[in-house]
């Protein structure tokens, strides 16, 4: 496993040098970390026009905020789960990354993405679905996510616009072939 840690950014400060950010990402990149963490001081003082100089915002637990469909009794869901998505709406999060119930799936609540990932390497499934992982592509403002089935192909799931809010949500159909709008 290769983790890229970086820390300290302080967009919006005086001494914040956009090129500097620009340098590191694209050799970050060139590395192919399998994650990359940011532990701390994203921004100067915390003010949102710093915020809006950050990159994507991106929030990662392992239990899940939402109930995920077709998995039964709800038992595991984040305790005060309102109380937590409404922060993170008031904190400007684009995307709430989550697993746990071995389902995939994605959501728009308001203005977060919220994106459950499967399981890649488990035969405890629930309902039609298969071992898989999310990747997601981020292109500027424009973000595509995939569910990749290892060895087996992939399709997309939904694609949206992190300045617009605006989106276009995939349903796989139940062999896993190619996907269609929804």
């Amino acid at each position: 496993m290769k983790i890229a840690h970086i820390s300290d950014i302080h967009c919006g400060e005086v001494h914040f040098v956009p090129g500097l950010m620009e340098r590191a990402i694209n050799e970050i990149n060139d590395q192919h970390p399998d994650i990359v963490v940011c532990s701390g001081d994203l921004t100067a003082m915390g003010f949102k026009h710093e915020y809006l100089q950050a990159e994507l915002r991106i929030f990662v637990l392992h239990h899940h905020l939402l109930p995920i469909p077709g998995t039964g009794r709800e038992r595991n869901i984040v305790y005060d789960a309102g109380d937590a998505i409404e922060c993170l709406q008031r904190s400007g999060v684009d995307i709430v990354l989550s697993g746990h119930k071995h389902v995939p799936y994605a959501w728009r609540l308001e203005d977060l993405f919220v994106i459950n990932a499967g399981t890649v390497s488990s035969q405890r499934l629930r309902g039609k679905t298969r071992p898989c992982y999310n990747l997601i592509e981020i292109t500027d403002h424009h973000v595509d996510v995939w569910r990749k089935y290892p060895f087996h192909g992939q399709e997309k799931i939904i694609q949206f616009s992190t300045e617009t809010r605006s989106f276009e949500k995939y349903t796989a159909r139940i062999e896993g072939e190619v996907t269609s709008p929804r």
